[in-house]
């Protein structure tokens, strides 16, 4: 009989949206002034946010490693394993996606699916959760990796983001258009293409008529649609709380809309004060 696992990239946030998940995670570092963290586990989303505004310090990522991805296997396979499902930030913003490929033909005696989440944050720990409800209620390897498929091209994103200079530093945008922007206050609304990379949707003056439009676009799309909508954010929680009652009251077909953190791993490349909006189609499983 087959047993099935569920694990998941730390570029998920899962541990800030369900603490208690019991999930296996695989995690990228944080490098800040050249050491090491490890998300979660070694620094909050809180205290990295803080750490931006208050020192300015130089920070990027480390990519989870081949070796640490085939002791997670080879750990699962000893546990009487048969199949693993491997949820992974996009293959369009990471190599993870494809580390998890290396990974998984340097082990033996136990079946790993590599699924590409086409992005990060919620949207990752969201088929992850979904996962597991499904293999907790006896569903077999296909008919999972189809239902996360359906969810996951049901997915629509948008982003705005206070300081491009992380953008630029972490090389999402060229120092040229990181300049223009500056000078002249712009605030690009940033969106998820289909290949799971983020991208340049319009470009407006200030943040605040950035987050109106972003807003009317979302309403726009989930007009007459059953969907389940969500709101990242870095450290401007009271902020976001105003964006979800705004969107609650002119869409009151939603019921609810869930707010999550965006871990530090991505976090590096937002940077502070930014936030999200993106939604899918609704799904019999996980109510997250």
């Amino acid at each position: 009989m087959n047993k099935i696992a569920i694990t998941i990239c730390g570029s998920s946030g899962i541990d800030y949206v369900n603490p208690n998940h019991g999930l296996k995670v695989f995690r990228s570092s944080v490098v800040i002034n050249g050491k090491e963290y490890q998300d979660y586990i070694d620094i909050s989303a809180d205290k990295f946010y803080q750490l931006l505004e208050d020192e300015d310090p130089d920070v990027h990522t480390a990519q989870v490693s081949t070796g640490t991805l085939v002791k997670m296997f080879e750990e699962l396979k000893e546990e009487g394993y048969t199949d693993v499902i491997a949820i992974s930030i996009s293959s369009g913003l990471s190599g993870t996606y494809q580390g998890l490929y290396v990974a998984k033909d340097l082990v033996t005696g136990i079946n790993v699916y590599p699924f590409d989440s086409l992005f990060i944050g919620f949207a990752e720990a969201k088929l992850a959760l979904v996962a597991k409800e499904m293999v907790e209620k006896g569903y077999q390897v296909k008919e999972i990796l189809d239902e996360l498929t359906r969810i996951r091209d049901s997915h629509h994103f948008r982003f705005v983001v206070d300081d491009l200079k992380y953008l630029v530093k972490n090389g999402r945008l060229s120092s040229a258009k990181g300049f223009i922007a500056d000078v002249f206050n712009i605030k690009p609304i940033l969106m998820k293409d289909e290949l799971g990379r983020v991208v340049m949707e319009e470009k407006i003056r200030s943040k605040k008529r950035a987050i109106n439009r972003a807003l009317d676009l979302f309403l726009k799309e989930i007009e007459g649609k059953d969907v389940q909508a969500y709101i990242v954010y870095t450290n401007n929680l009271e902020e976001v709380k105003v964006v979800k009652d705004i969107v609650l009251f002119k869409a009151p077909n939603l019921k609810n809309i869930g707010i999550y953190p965006l871990p530090p791993v991505i976090g590096v490349h937002s940077g502070p004060r930014a936030l999200g909006i993106g939604y899918f189609s609704t799904t019999e499983f996980n109510k997250y």
